[in-house]
C-alpha cells in the first residue's frame, strides 16, 4: 500500500540552483537594511532548508560575528496576514518548511503592528534557536540594528559603497556551502 503524504500542504521544491553561498554583513543593520543589502548580493536573508543548515549558519556566525555580538538577522520574517515564512519573491525564493524557534518563540505582533523579523541566536543556551525582534521604521535611530547572514547566488560578494552612516556594510564575509 501507499502511505499518503504526511504533509498535502508542503511548499514547493526548490529549483536545483548553484550550492548555497553565505555572507555575513560586517556591521550592524536594520531588518530592512539587512533585505536590501542581500539584494546587492542577488540574494536574500539566510534561507535555512534543515537541521545540517541550520549549523552550517551558527559556524558562520561563530566564526564571523564579534564578542559582543550574538545574533543575526534570517530570512523568516510575519507578513500582515500575520503568517510566518520564508521569502518566496526575488532572485533567491525559499521554500523551505524548516522553522528552529526558541522557547517561547515566535514572538506576536508589537502592539504598535510592527512587523517582525527572525535573527539567530549564536551563543547561550538558544545556540542556533532562532527569536523576533520588531523591524519598526528603518530612520528610527533607536530601531534594533543587527549583523545579517545572506544566502546569494553571485560568485563573490561585491566591496559595497554604504548608503547611510549605518545602513549598509562595506563588504560581507563569503561561505559557500
Amino acid at each position: 500500500p501507499v502511505n499518503p503524504p504526511t504533509a498535502p500542504t508542503q511548499a514547493p521544491t526548490a529549483p536545483t540552483a548553484a550550492p548555497t553561498r553565505w555572507a555575513l554583513s560586517t556591521s550592524n543593520l536594520t531588518s530592512h537594511g539587512c533585505y536590501t543589502w542581500c539584494g546587492t548580493l542577488g540574494g536574500d536573508r539566510a534561507c535555512i532548508n534543515d537541521a545540517a543548515q541550520n549549523a552550517a549558519a551558527l559556524a558562520i556566525l561563530n566564526a564571523g560575528l564579534g564578542s559582543t555580538d550574538n545574533e543575526a538577522w534570517i530570512g523568516v520574517f510575519m507578513s500582515s496576514t500575520p503568517q510566518w515564512h520564508w521569502p518566496l519573491a526575488g532572485t533567491t525564493p525559499c521554500y523551505s518548511t524548516y522553522f528552529n524557534w526558541a522557547a517561547g518563540q515566535p514572538g506576536p505582533l508589537t502592539a504598535t503592528g510592527n512587523y517582525l523579523s527572525t535573527v539567530m541566536y549564536r551563543s547561550g543556551s538558544p545556540a542556533g534557536k532562532w527569536g523576533t525582534l520588531p523591524t519598526g521604521n528603518d530612520l528610527d535611530p533607536t530601531v534594533l540594528r543587527r549583523r545579517c547572514l545572506c544566502n546569494y547566488l553571485t560568485m563573490a560578494p561585491p566591496t559595497l559603497a554604504p548608503t547611510a552612516p549605518s545602513q549598509a556594510p562595506t563588504t560581507g564575509t563569503p561561505v559557500n556551502t
